[in-house]
C-alpha cells in the first residue's frame, strides 16, 4: 500500500491534504499553465470539487493563478485573465500565451 502511494506521488500527483495559502493557491504559488485537463468532477449536495491536471480544486479557489468559478457534472468554468473558459471533463485545452495571439 505504501509503495503504491509513493509511486502515485512520484508521478507528479499533488497531496490533497497539503495546506493552502490565504488566496486558495497551493503553497507553491501561481505558475503559468498552458495545458488544462479536467480529470474528474465530484458534485455533492454540500460541495463541488474537481481534479484539474491532477490537483484537487474547489469552487472559488484560485488554482495556479486561475479562478475556479464553477464546477458541475460536465466540467469546470475558469476565469483566466478576465476570460471565461469552459473545460469539459477529459477535454484537453491549450491556453495561448497572452500578447502572442495573432
Amino acid at each position: 500500500m505504501i509503495l503504491s502511494l509513493m509511486a502515485f506521488y512520484s508521478q507528479g500527483a499533488v497531496d490533497p491534504t497539503r495546506p493552502l495559502n490565504s488566496k486558495g493557491q497551493s503553497a507553491e504559488g501561481p505558475s503559468a499553465v498552458k495545458n488544462i485537463e479536467v480529470n474528474a468532477v465530484f458534485v455533492g449536495p454540500l460541495n463541488r470539487r474537481a481534479i484539474i491536471n491532477g490537483d484537487l480544486v474547489t469552487e472559488g479557489q484560485v488554482w495556479k493563478g486561475i479562478e475556479v468559478k464553477a464546477i458541475d457534472a460536465e466540467g469546470v468554468t475558469l476565469l483566466d485573465n478576465d476570460q471565461i473558459r469552459r473545460i469539459k471533463m477529459n477535454q484537453k485545452t491549450v491556453l495561448k500565451e497572452h500578447g502572442n495571439e495573432g
